[in-house]
């Protein structure tokens, strides 16, 4: 919603179909997606200024990772954002849970 209101249109992305469905019933200004952000095809977005992947990045492996963000950096336009949420090692809740 945040970005949003700063005036982005919004895709959201998961391959979850129950996470599709659930975010589909709480929000209707943003275009979802249901899909696997690793392998599918990006060039269809045009115009993409922001990109905000969260809890995404860690969870694939380092080819998926560097094959995801040249992809997502390729179609940023000029000055654009690419900003990825991670957990961490250095994380205090690391291995916890």
């Amino acid at each position: 919603k945040y970005f949003a209101k700063c005036g982005h249109n919004i895709v959201a992305i998961d391959q979850s179909h129950n996470g599709v469905e659930v975010a589909k019933k709480l929000e209707n200004s943003i275009s979802l997606i249901e899909d696997d952000f690793v392998k599918m095809d990006y060039s269809k977005f045009d115009s993409i200024d922001v990109v905000y992947s969260r809890f995404t990045i860690h969870a694939i492996k380092h080819t998926e990772e560097e094959m995801v963000i040249k992809k997502i950096t390729s179609l940023l336009q000029k000055g654009g954002i690419f900003a990825i949420e991670v957990r961490s090692t250095k994380d205090p809740l690391c291995g916890v849970g």
